[in-house]
């Protein structure tokens, strides 16, 4: 039986020496370091840097209607009945009658290339046009979600600062309060105190114990959503080394902001809109292509290659090809593309317009964000320190819990405001970032 035990404890030993070697920390000192990690292994970014080498070959495919096609052909026909044409009799010396002539062999081959070129075709010039403007698009859709991961990133970076410095906060307040239960507890224990007021202590404790597990709910949480930006494996566990800076002036200054991608995308649609206006006006146009072909034909009364003279067989012509009338197929397609392009300028302008607006109250709410993140820190210091002040009364006897709870209610409610208006500020903050 010992010997079982010994084993079964072994192997528990072992499983959780291998689950601890097979975790592993990986530890963020900056927000740079989180987002430099993000835009290298993000795997969403993955997909949307394919879909680039996807528009590229696009465009090389819309590129090649410039070079000639070139086709190689080769085919054998049986005449199992030759043409007949009506000759008259005078050239085989029969005047006056008319005879059936039949011309040709019994086998025909031929082997050779066939050439065509697009000399003018205005639509396949615009479609390159078109090809170009995806790839354009591509890369703007890739830059759009870099800056949305940028700024999902240092949100979830600096909520995640916030928080773990409000956990930091409240174990120093359940400290106090736990002392607090202690001295209330030994009062009540002599008579000094009732019921109520050691009621009222415990209650102080287990406020700060229940939003102490909201807030390690919610850091785990928000360190949940940096593995899965940065793309990081199941075994890894994410670790912030950096300590919150609750200065205003240690944050980043505004700067200029960069254009919006989203606006840049709008513009390039409309762009794209634009062109396909274009295309559809080219299909009334004409087209102008080249043709030729280069081979060999062999012909003979006998199945196979029996005297293997082979005889030349070339020619070159010239198409021109001219719309006349599609059933109005065209006519529509030109309006409804004429419609689209005036849709897209107009989602445009109005992207546009709104960027800007946002942009200026964005920057407003950072600046704002500073001057009450200043007030709500000061407050949150002095009502620590009435806090503190306050319990050195009490523990001196001078005053009675309920003041002191009154006090510390207050202390609560400023640190909250303090807390709530850091993360604000720093929200501000990831979408600046984003932009620079």
């Amino acid at each position: 039986m010992k010997i079982l035990q010994t084993i079964v404890l072994g192997c528990m030993l072992t499983t959780t020496i291998s689950n601890a070697q097979m975790s592993h920390e990986y530890v963020l000192n900056s927000v740079e370091n989180a987002i430099s990690k993000a835009l290298e292994t993000n795997p969403t970014l993955e997909v949307y840097q394919l879909q680039q080498d996807i528009a590229q070959k696009n465009y090389k495919i819309a590129k090649a209607y410039k070079l000639p096609t070139l086709t190689g052909t080769a085919n054998g026909q049986r005449n199992v009945s030759l043409a007949t044409t009506p000759l008259p009799g005078e050239i085989f010396g029969q005047p006056g009658e008319t005879i059936n002539a039949q011309f040709g062999q019994k086998y025909q081959y031929n082997a050779g290339i066939n050439i065509n070129n697009n000399v003018f075709d205005w639509q396949l010039h615009l479609n390159k046009k078109i090809a170009k403007a995806n790839v354009d698009l591509a890369d703007l859709d890739t830059q759009a979600f870099q800056q949305k991961l940028v700024e999902q990133t240092s949100l979830y970076y600096y909520s995640a600062l916030v928080t773990q410095e409000a956990i930091h906060i409240n174990e120093q307040d359940l400290k106090i309060a736990d002392s607090i239960l202690q001295l209330t507890t030994d009062k009540f224990n002599q008579g000094l105190l009732d019921k109520i007021a050691l009621n009222n202590s415990k209650i102080n404790v287990n406020k700060i114990k229940q939003t102490k597990v909201s807030n390690t709910q919610q850091l785990n949480l928000y360190l949940k959503e940096l593995h899965v930006l940065l793309g990081l494996k199941d075994n890894h566990t994410i670790v912030l080394e950096e300590s919150l800076k609750s200065t205003p002036k240690q944050l980043l200054s505004t700067g200029t902001l960069n254009t919006d991608a989203d606006v840049s995308m709008f513009e390039l649609q409309k762009d794209q809109s634009e062109l396909n206006l274009k295309y559809q006006k080219a299909s009334l146009y004409p087209k102008l292509s080249m043709y030729s072909y280069i081979g060999k034909q062999y012909f003979s009364n006998d199945f196979g290659f029996a005297n293997s003279v082979w005889n030349d067989y070339r020619y070159v012509g010239l198409n021109v090809s001219v719309p006349i009338f599609s059933g109005f197929t065209n006519k529509n397609k030109i309006k409804k593309a004429k419609i689209e392009f005036d849709i897209a300028t107009q989602n445009y302008e109005n992207e546009l317009t709104k960027s800007k607006l946002d942009d200026e109250v964005l920057i407003e709410n950072y600046l704002s964000g500073f001057k009450s993140l200043e007030v709500s820190m000061e407050t949150y210091q002095l009502r620590k320190e009435n806090s503190e002040l306050v319990y050195q009364k009490y523990t001196e006897g001078l005053i009675r819990l309920e003041e002191y709870l009154v006090a510390f209610e207050e202390y609560l409610n400023a640190q909250n405001n303090y807390l709530n208006t850091l993360s604000n500020t720093y929200s501000y903050h990831a979408t600046i970032l984003s932009r620079q």
